[in-house]
């Protein structure tokens, strides 16, 4: 199964320091979908999920992001494996 990387601009608060940090990339910010069974079993039909977000300590969302629509897809790969 192959999933694809989904972006997504939030808006966040915290000390100059730690969201400084962040800007540089010297940390990190994620949010994560949780898929279930249910989801694998619904394929190609749209799915709208807000992310539950992982941030830098002392670092929060300064207002609440809009969901993100995806939908799951199969995808086969050819005979020379591309």
């Amino acid at each position: 199964m192959l999933l694809s990387l989904v972006t997504q601009t939030i808006t966040v608060t915290g000390p100059t320091n730690e969201v400084s940090r962040l800007l540089r990339g010297e940390t990190r910010a994620f949010g994560l979908i949780q898929l279930k069974e249910d989801d694998f079993e619904r394929m190609d039909v749209f799915k709208l999920v807000t992310p539950d977000y992982h941030l830098p300590n002392g670092v929060e969302l300064a207002e609440e992001p809009p969901p993100i629509e995806f939908k799951l897809v199969y995808v086969t790969q050819d005979a020379e494996g591309g």
